[in-house]
């Protein structure tokens, strides 16, 4: 693991690494990112108080299906984060198809978001950046699309060990390395099973953690123009979302913005 405190972009790391052929594992993780950025390029708020890394990943499978490794690694980082005693209670924290992992609200119809994922291709390989919203702050600033949530609203017992900050507002490095460097193993640890198997071995762990299951929902395109709406009934093998329509045919999604409606 190469570990700052602070850089442009864990990002730019790893696609630097995997084109001088790093290996598959490789990892670099930051305390606070200058030019970070999220899913088709948008800025990811990265100021002190939050864990920002990126793993390199090599996976032996067609090209098509790649695109579940974004939801392999907010299963990783979720169970990460449970398994190291971080949240109070597990059930607080849902994934919201595809790849964010959530806080829902007492309202039951918003959520706050608190983490985040990308993936690139990268001369034959693949970065997966992670940006993990760990401490409430100030410097974070998002596009108004939902608002952010933090691992200190939940925080469990293991909490202050390993999430504890310095006198700067940023984490302290031993726990963020130990924070790091389970999701990275976690993740890495699910790649044979799933080019073996495709999703369908995570299909239903990642369905029973779903924000989603069975609300009403609409699809748009990056123009927010509405591509199709229903209720979701269910992630398949090939983790894709399946809704249910108005006319009570069941649709499997690959792509699109979900709005709650």
């Amino acid at each position: 693991m190469q570990f700052y405190r602070e850089i442009d972009s864990t990002n730019r790391v790893v696609k630097e690494a995997l084109d001088h052929g790093c290996e598959q594992g490789f990892c670099a993780a930051a305390l606070k990112q200058t030019a970070g950025y999220g899913r088709q390029g948008r800025t990811w708020s990265s100021p002190l108080g939050g864990l920002y890394f990126s793993v390199a990943l090599r996976p032996q499978v067609p090209v098509e299906k790649v695109p579940t490794l974004a939801l392999l690694a907010v299963l990783a980082i979720r169970e990460s984060l449970v398994d190291l005693e971080l949240v109070k209670d597990p059930a607080e924290l849902q994934i919201k198809w595809p790849n964010d992992l959530v806080l829902p609200c007492s309202d039951g119809q918003s959520f706050h978001k608190l983490c985040g994922i990308s993936s690139e291709y990268s001369n034959g390989g693949v970065c997966v950046g992670m940006g993990l919203n760990v401490l409430r702050h100030a410097g974070v600033v998002t596009d108004g699309r939902y608002q952010p949530g933090y691992v200190s609203d939940v925080a469990g017992p293991r909490f202050e060990e390993l999430a504890g900050f310095d006198a700067q507002g940023a984490l302290r490095p031993e726990g963020a390395q130990v924070i790091v460097q389970r999701v990275v193993d976690t993740l890495v640890g699910y790649i044979p099973q799933w080019e073996a198997e495709d999703f369908a071995p995570f299909a239903e762990k990642y369905a029973a953690y779903s924000y989603l299951q069975g609300r009403e929902i609409r699809i748009a395109n990056t123009m927010d123009a509405t591509q199709t709406e229903g209720m979701v009934c269910g992630i398949d093998a090939a983790g894709r979302l399946l809704i249910q329509t108005p006319r009570c045919e069941i649709e499997a999604l690959t792509a699109g913005e979900v709005h709650l409606v």
